[in-house]
């Protein structure tokens, strides 16, 4: 072999070894996300209290990104290895015009730095979503991390409701909640209080979203799967045990883990008390047979079945013990449930009035509460200062009208982009119509996909994965 041909190979050993390290890199991110380590450079005080809103903070999340996303570019312009285009141009061209008006919208924001902060929040989640569309991983070990993410979650929410105790921790950025603080989110019967599940995150209905469009995303993956024997976890079984009957065995165990976490997830996602997560896990779950129905698949029509009557079960095993709490959640006799519906009420006007002298350009991003306090309602307790519960309305509060027709363009070509594939008789691309919806549902009765880091770095990964 000639020496040109020896430096060759050597940089391209070099460059495949950049891409795995790029590769594992995106699964650590994955594999962290829940959880809201941080480094608070600013707290940030509204009416002489901390407000969590307007607060300065730098995420573990955040360095790993801009990590990940300078060494996919300087993979993209440099190695050009694995990298692929998979969007539409008219996708990243409305996705060009929201980040156009989020930038207009922080010229026109009353408080400059903080919005200029949530501007790069912004930048980032978009790197987010380039990443998973066009840089090349093994989709499965993304979706096995992001599998063993949820079981983490899912066991600490559990512990939580039942326990009565939310404990802090530093390291995983998570507060301290007890079922008796002022402000902890609880399901009150009859005077009695119970901690709803928070996760490690900032609160249940965050929680209850992650595992919700999480748990629609392996499903439809199990849906899509190869054949048996190209299951990476069962291989790994097959390797630790015996030789004799090493298939059979496996594929049991690899099977039990699989129902063990699904048990896992969907007793979590109950203990959240989230109606809106529960809705819309339904809605994606009935969607899917919907669709499977409509294209007399048979086959998806018994899987999906299937699940229903599993989460189903697990519903109503949790329902017995716990009938109070969820008929509590679902009606206005308690303190705290039409305590929540006035406040929720009571943000929708204040959004109308926030809209009508905004439409246009809005008030800047992140500069919602902000403005609240200074042009609506200065006399409010801290904790009362919070986002419209509905991401369309808040969009249009910060960034404009012209920002939510931006914002529900990307949508309608994503949804545009999925039902093309109903044509095609064996295609199952179709059914990620079910994420989809349930996403909807969750931007319908609740803002933290707009308004906070998780919720807008989760929602553009579940877009990338689309």
């Amino acid at each position: 072999m000639t020496r040109g041909g020896s430096l060759g190979m050597s940089m391209k050993k070099i460059f495949q070894k950049y891409n795995k390290f790029s590769e594992y890199l995106l699964y650590l991110l994955v594999l962290i996300l829940p959880f809201q380590t941080r480094w608070i450079i600013k707290p940030a005080q509204l009416n002489g209290g901390y407000f969590e809103y307007e607060t300065i903070s730098l995420y573990v999340v955040d360095v790993l990104l801009i990590l990940l996303t300078g060494m996919i570019i300087y993979s993209r312009f440099f190695l050009d290895k694995k990298i692929k285009k998979t969007k539409s141009n008219l996708l990243w061209l409305l996705i060009g015009g929201i980040e156009m008006m989020v930038f207009i919208s922080l010229l026109l924001s009353s408080n400059f730095i903080f919005s200029l902060f949530i501007y790069a929040r912004f930048l980032l989640a978009l790197s987010l979503f380039w990443i998973l569309s066009n840089f090349e991983y093994v989709r499965k070990k993304l979706l096995i991390i992001l599998i063993i993410s949820m079981t983490v979650q899912s066991i600490l929410g559990i512990f939580q409701f039942q326990s009565g105790i939310s404990p802090a921790c530093t390291y995983t950025g998570m507060a301290s909640h007890t079922s008796e603080d002022p402000g902890a989110s609880v399901v009150e019967v009859e005077g009695k209080r119970f901690l709803r599940a928070y996760g490690s995150f900032d609160h249940p209905n965050i929680f209850g979203g992650f595992l919700t469009l999480g748990l629609l995303i392996i499903f439809l993956h199990l849906l899509q799967r190869n054949k048996p024997k190209t299951n990476q976890l069962a291989t790994l079984f097959k390797k630790l045990l015996p030789e004799n009957n090493q298939k059979t065995t496996s594929y049991i165990i690899c099977y039990m883990l699989r129902v063990t976490c699904y048990v896992l997830c969907v007793t979590a996602l109950f203990f959240t008390f989230s109606r809106a997560s529960w809705i819309a896990f339904a809605s994606g779950l009935l969607t899917i047979l919907f669709l499977s129905i409509i294209r007399r698949d048979l086959k998806i029509q018994k899987i999906i079945l299937q699940n229903i009557l599993i989460v189903g079960i697990i519903f109503y095993s949790l329902f017995i013990p716990y009938q109070d709490l969820v008929i509590t959640r679902f009606s206005q006799a308690e303190r705290i449930e039409i305590k929540s519906t006035d406040e929720r009420m009571n943000h929708f006007a204040e959004a109308k009035t926030v809209i009508k002298n905004n439409w246009l350009f809005g008030v800047g991003i992140g500069n919602y509460s902000n403005y609240i306090s200074e042009e609506i309602d200065n006399k409010k307790e801290v904790w009362q200062y919070q986002p419209v519960h509905n991401v369309f309305m808040l969009i249009w509060a910060e960034i404009g009208l012209i920002g939510l027709i931006f914002f529900i363009g990307i949508l309608q070509v994503i949804f545009s982009h999925i039902i093309k594939k109903r044509k095609k008789k064996n295609s199952l691309s179709v059914y990620k119509l079910g994420i989809l919806v349930a996403l909807l549902v969750l931007m319908m009765f609740d803002h933290w996909l707009w308004s906070l880091h998780f919720g807008v770095f989760w929602f553009w990964f579940v877009l990338g994965l689309l």
